[in-house]
């Protein structure tokens, strides 16, 4: 009786956590495309909404929480995110600049796309779960971003100028905050007018 307990509390707890993420990213259905990418010369991309993003990462997280448990597996997700710094230009996909023909080149939509093939599904989750960890976050502009959730976010001031990442450069770390844009309510990616024609 009391394994029939444990097993009704971890499925419970994984029902919880999974209803966050959920109504987290229920509002970024509709009409918007999920990875909604925009001309930067025909306005400015959204960053994610900051509630959004928060309650997917931490509905994320208690997911993954939930899972170790009943798998009686803490820390299963201690994987090594890759330490290359080489796709740190996938920052200007993050920009919000609301004049001009701002945004990410091709050649850094191919960073991010880089960023992402350079790791697993569970090196980007564990990115995800440790940028989850304590309180909410709140958005910062790519080059001052520490964590996926923070860049996913994007920072407030609508006229800077598009940046590479400064000081959240791994692979792991921009595929996370890739996939949490992408996901939230009002997520955008910014390309340049030559970029988003192709």
């Amino acid at each position: 009786e009391g394994a029939i307990t444990e097993i009704s509390k971890w499925l419970d707890d994984m029902a919880k956590a999974a209803a966050v993420a959920a109504s987290a990213a229920s509002a970024a259905t509709g009409n918007a495309a999920i990875g909604d990418v925009v001309n930067g010369n025909d306005g400015a991309a959204k960053g994610g909404d900051a509630a959004s993003v928060n309650g997917i990462a931490k509905g994320i997280k208690g997911i993954v929480d939930a899972a170790e448990k009943a798998d009686a597996k803490e820390g299963k997700l201690d994987v090594a995110g890759d330490a290359g710094e080489g796709n740190k230009d996938a920052g200007k996909l993050f920009v919000k600049k609301n004049a001009g023909d701002e945004g990410g080149e091709a050649n850094d939509a191919g960073k991010a796309a880089a960023a992402v093939a350079a790791v697993s599904g569970e090196q980007i989750l564990k990115a995800i779960v440790d940028a989850a960890e304590g309180d909410d976050k709140q958005g910062k502009k790519a080059a001052d971003a520490t964590n996926p959730i923070e860049a996913a976010i994007g920072g407030a001031d609508a006229g800077a100028n598009a940046e590479a990442f400064n000081k959240m450069k791994k692979d792991d770390q921009i595929a996370a905050a890739m996939v949490l844009r992408g996901m939230a309510k009002d997520g955008q990616f910014a390309l340049k007018d030559d970029a988003a024609a192709h």
